[in-house]
């Protein structure tokens, strides 16, 4: 397994029920335990309601320059179809640019676990050189979705943060 030179993932778990301790976090201690596998830290996992001005504050104070710096947040949650999951339309305020492949490739290869995988109105992006992705909250969803995508993450990263890669080495040295 290749290492991820120590990135830092914020992880924000939004449900009413855990937010108040009458429900287990699963899905949340599952992505931890894979972030870990890989070599991130993890500077925090918050429990929060599916509360839209809670949830768009701490995401602007999180990805504010003052912050202690995380180069990815992570939100387990809230990305279906009942009338308390807002966080895509939450996600939505705060992005600079949203990135519609991680979704759709999340969707598309979950389809393939779960059909209703498709339901997820997950989004992904970035606000301040921070990439945030929506996850969902069962813990299947969470787990198989992070384990789709999380190959990607530090080529990702290192875009986001204007850095260049071997990939991109290896590109620019064929052209």
């Amino acid at each position: 397994m290749e290492e991820i030179n120590k990135r830092t993932a914020l992880i924000i778990v939004l449900s009413d029920l855990g937010s108040q301790g009458k429900r287990e976090d699963t899905a949340g201690e599952s992505v931890k335990k894979i972030l870990k596998d890989y070599a991130f830290n993890i500077s925090q996992k918050i429990i929060i309601p599916d509360d839209y001005d809670t949830l768009v504050s701490l995401l602007i104070d999180s990805t504010s320059e003052s912050f202690q710096k995380v180069d990815m947040i992570l939100t387990i949650g809230g990305t279906g179809l009942s009338p308390r999951d807002i966080t895509p339309e939450a996600t939505k305020q705060v992005l600079d640019v949203e990135i519609p492949g991680i979704p759709e490739i999340m969707r598309l290869k979950g389809y393939e676990f779960n059909n209703f995988s498709i339901l997820s109105r997950s989004i992904a992006g970035v606000r301040n050189k921070v990439l945030i992705i929506n996850l969902p909250g069962s813990l299947k969803g969470a787990t198989e979705s992070l384990e789709i995508i999380i190959g990607q993450i530090e080529h990702l990263l290192t875009q986001i943060q204007g850095k260049i890669d071997s990939a991109h080495k290896e590109m620019h040295s064929e052209s």
